[in-house]
């Protein structure tokens, strides 16, 4: 018996309409609350593993070797890390601010939309 595919990872908005769904390197867009998904133009390269979407038009995906990607509506921009850890959860207050963390519990955060990542202090 082949194994079953993996569930999608589904990141949700603040309005119940807007969502973004990740399965595999595919990631899709709904603004009608799930009766539609459309094909996002993104080129994941590795595994997304968290997501959060602090507005119906904000969402910050984060997955393996510093793997970060942002879309702003429909545009997506990869703003992946220098450093090659894997991250487990992004937590973002809007396009410009987030902050992700490594699996060794490492934060890192952006206030610059992803052009820079500083390492935080434990």
């Amino acid at each position: 018996v082949p194994p079953l595919p993996p569930e999608p990872l589904v990141i949700s908005s603040p309005n119940r309409n807007f969502r973004w769904r990740v399965t595999g390197l595919d990631v899709e867009r709904t603004s009608d609350g799930g009766d539609v998904w459309r094909k996002q133009n993104v080129a994941l390269a590795r595994t997304v593993v968290a997501g959060t979407a602090p507005s119906a038009a904000v969402c910050w995906l984060v997955g393996q070797a510093g793997s970060v990607f942002l879309a702003v509506g429909s545009e997506w921009k990869d703003v992946s890390m220098t450093r090659k850890v894997d991250l487990v959860k992004v937590a973002a207050i809007d396009s410009m601010n987030a902050t992700v963390t490594a699996s060794d519990g490492t934060l890192f955060s952006t206030s610059d939309a992803g052009v820079t990542w500083t390492a935080l202090t434990q």
